[in-house]
């Protein structure tokens, strides 16, 4: 369960710990559902016969921090991974229509292991999504009753907060020897919680005879991830890039904190996503930093060049081959009494383009 750039690199350790818990889950016969404001459920394993080492050590390679942290908040491990799975999903959604897509976030082992190349603006967007999933899944396992800290109210205020900081004591357990790429994980890391943080809203609904609202009742709920995952896909436009402040120490000189790249001693803005070096084109395929290329890959021919999915820009100047499919279809049906529906077969013809 280590981190590479702050993201798993043992993809079948993940799968192992996911299978594992789901069948103890089973066994136990608990699963638990969410509450009116966050609509979600999640199965949570609470038997007394599991013990951290049941759990923790069924995954090998994990960093000793992210140890620590299993065998004390072990209930909630089953909604760490769904923060990151959600993560995943979301990336793929906002980065659907872009040259680097999400597709090295995979968890198909041994293929696709690293999420993004180190530094760049994919990989800083990579850490904000990751982190805000595992915040909001693991808000959503407090908020819901299923899983408590001592002496902590699970109203959905504190859920979030709580949620928050658990996801930042397991972000920070990544084990990286690039200390200037953990300087940038972590900044992006806290645009994501802080998003997280900033989402929550207030609901309310009237009751009364005839819509009266004289009695309203209100409640806090977290906003949906697709919300947060937009705002976080638009701190791509306030993108910064910096380079890190070397300070002197003992063993050396050590990269303390982040500078922007370009301007003196001024720190990033906190709210701001920040890179250290320049994108790949991601055209072409590239083994060592698990790109695939464009090649085949649908895109827009009516689209303007300016478009990220447009042919012109998706297909690196290639060009593009157009293929037409036959789609069938039922259509024109008809109900008959009693109790028959008869319907026509239509053919559908339309052209798809894919990039050579």
């Amino acid at each position: 369960m280590r981190f590479s750039h702050g993201i798993f690199t043992n993809w079948t350790a993940i799968l192992v710990l996911q299978l594992f818990m789901m069948d103890i889950a089973l066994s136990v016969g608990k699963q638990a559902s969410g509450n009116q404001s966050t609509g979600a459920s999640t199965k949570y394993v609470t038997s007394a016969a599991l013990t951290p080492a049941t759990i923790c050590t069924s995954i090998h390679g994990v960093t000793s921090k992210q140890m620590r942290f299993c065998e004390k908040y072990r209930s909630l491990m089953a909604s760490i991974f769904e923060g990151i799975a959600i993560g995943i999903k979301e990336c793929k959604f906002q980065f659907r229509k872009r040259r680097w897509n999400c597709t090295s976030l995979i968890s198909k082992p041994p293929l696709y292991r690293n999420h993004a190349v180190p530094g760049t603006k994919e990989d800083a967007f990579t850490h904000a999504i990751i982190a805000a999933g595992i915040a909001h899944s693991v808000a959503r396992a407090l908020s819901s009753g299923n899983f408590t800290l001592p002496g902590v109210k699970s109203d959905t205020k504190n859920s979030i907060n709580n949620g928050i900081q658990l996801a930042k004591e397991f972000l920070d357990g990544q084990d990286s020897k690039n200390q200037e790429i953990k300087l940038m994980n972590t900044h992006n890391n806290e645009v994501g919680l802080a998003i997280v943080r900033e989402s929550l809203k207030r609901e309310c609904r009237c009751h009364g005879a005839s819509s009266s609202c004289s009695k309203r009742i209100c409640w806090e709920s977290l906003a949906s991830f697709r919300e947060i995952g937009m705002k976080i896909y638009e701190k791509i436009g306030c993108m910064q890039r910096v380079k890190t402040l070397k300070t002197r120490t003992r063993s050396g000189l050590r990269s303390t904190h982040l500078i922007l790249d370009t301007q003196g001693s001024r720190k990033p803005r906190h709210r701001c996503l920040v890179n250290m070096k320049k994108s790949p084109t991601f055209c072409e395929p590239d083994r060592k930093h698990h790109i695939v290329g464009t090649a085949g890959r649908i895109c827009n021919k009516t689209a303007s060049q300016a478009e990220a999915d447009s042919c012109s820009v998706l297909c690196c100047g290639r060009g593009y081959d157009t293929h037409e499919i036959v789609q069938k279809s039922k259509c024109f049906c008809q109900f008959y009494w009693c109790c028959k529906v008869r319907c026509k077969k239509c053919k559908k013809h339309f052209e798809i383009t894919r990039c050579k």
